[in-house]
């Protein structure tokens, strides 16, 4: 069973920042100074797990003791099907004395644990994970903790985690009738890989009967992005409940 592939590749933002100078595919957060060493041989592995060759990936970290290394490499293996081996790593990785490692090691545990559907195991990993993670990696582990407190029927602390998946929300009102709020389906550092993701969703709205998704320039931390959406809901009840009847990963954006 494999991970939501956008979600891994946003957790594993820093680490790929500090080993290669970023990530093409997630935005990035500050990493920390003790994963900041390059390398050719670094650069190589990040290289293919940024591109999704997640097999090669692991096979150029085989035998790397580097925490930065280790949790690329769990990584790979949790993409490949291969958690029996990816777990125990993760798990030692989750008590890191580095925090971002210790955060990133258990989100991937958490989303895991979703994958799997053992909510109960999920939630509080992913919500722990939030709060050690800074920008679009703590908002992906908010919105899974979100959706796995939701799924064991915890429903204040998924509207909690809610508002820290949809920070904008908490300064929109929520009642608004200007179809100010939208489904967002994933935003991409690449204009092309938004024009595909956007290709793919257009099946999903349609049988859903939500509007069409369309491609949307936005801003994030000095970075551009191609957010993916479907507009036009409003409140953020409405595109919630939209939302809900989707079999994707998908989180609820107010626009500004």
């Amino acid at each position: 069973m494999k991970m939501h592939a956008h979600s891994v590749l946003s957790i594993a933002a820093a680490v790929c920042a500090a080993l290669s100078g970023g990530c093409r595919t997630a935005p990035v957060t500050p990493a920390p100074a003790a994963v900041s060493q390059r390398s050719n041989d670094t650069a190589g592995y990040v290289a293919a797990f940024n591109a999704g060759d997640f097999s090669r990936a692991a096979e150029l970290t085989d035998g790397r003791r580097h925490e930065a290394a280790l949790l690329i490499r769990a990584m790979s293996l949790a993409q490949l099907g291969r958690q029996s081996e990816a777990e125990p790593m993760l798990r030692r990785l989750s008590q890191s004395r580095d925090s971002a490692i210790r955060a990133r090691a258990l989100a991937t545990l958490g989303l895991l644990e979703h994958s799997r559907g053992r909510f109960d195991r999920a939630a509080p990993k992913l919500a722990e994970a939030s709060r050690g993670l800074n920008g679009t990696d703590a908002v992906w582990a908010a919105h899974y903790a979100a959706k796995s407190y939701r799924a064991i029927g915890n429903i204040a602390a998924a509207a909690e985690l809610e508002r820290l998946a949809s920070p904008t929300l908490s300064s929109t009102a929520s009642g608004s009738s200007d179809g100010s709020f939208a489904i967002q389906f994933g935003s991409f550092s690449s204009e092309t890989r938004a024009k595909r993701h956007q290709q793919s969703m257009r099946l999903v709205t349609r049988r859903n009967g939500l509007p069409e998704p369309t491609v949307h320039q936005v801003e994030r931390g000095g970075r551009t992005l191609y957010a993916v959406r479907s507009n036009g809901f409003s409140s953020a009840d409405s595109a919630r409940s939209a939302a809900d009847r989707l079999r994707t990963d998908t989180t609820v954006v107010a626009l500004r």
